[in-house]
């Protein structure tokens, strides 16, 4: 009974973004994803798979972005070109300039070392690792593919 009064009221239809077929105001599907994206984007990852927190003070505070980058394929103009592009692995988060330093030269050192892999120039490379100390969360780069001109 209640399905049939939602039908009279909203009549179905199918999301224009989604493919979600639904019987509401607004797409459900679309709606819970925009506020998911509204929460995501007020707090920061610490690490993959960890709870996020929340900055009370931002003063000082700088993000070491851990980035795997490879060479992607732009497409076949004038024999095929190539760009770099930059998935972000982990950001981590602390309260200093020096404190980043330190991080940064122990995962450069140890755990994200490029020791043994071929330069992203090489036809053979599988991609390197870059360390980088910024004053935002990293993210995934480049948003768009370039475009050959």
């Amino acid at each position: 009974m209640e399905k049939l009064e939602k039908l009279e009221k909203f009549p179905e239809k199918a999301c224009e973004e989604c493919g979600h077929v639904y019987v509401e105001e607004e797409c459900p599907r679309c709606a819970e994803r925009e506020a998911e994206a509204a929460d995501e984007a007020e707090k920061i990852w610490i690490m993959p798979n960890t709870d996020p927190v929340e900055l009370t003070n931002d003063q000082g505070v700088r993000f070491v972005n851990i980035y795997f980058v490879q060479r992607c394929f732009g497409g076949r103009e004038e024999g095929g070109w190539y760009f770099d592009c930059g998935e972000i692995l982990r950001v981590i988060v602390v309260p200093n300039e020096s404190a980043a330093q330190e991080i940064k030269s122990g995962l450069d050192a140890l755990e994200f070392s490029n020791k043994g892999r071929r330069p992203l120039s090489s036809v053979h490379s599988d991609g390197e690792f870059r360390v980088t100390i910024d004053l935002a969360p990293g993210v995934d780069w480049p948003r768009e593919k370039p475009r050959y001109e």
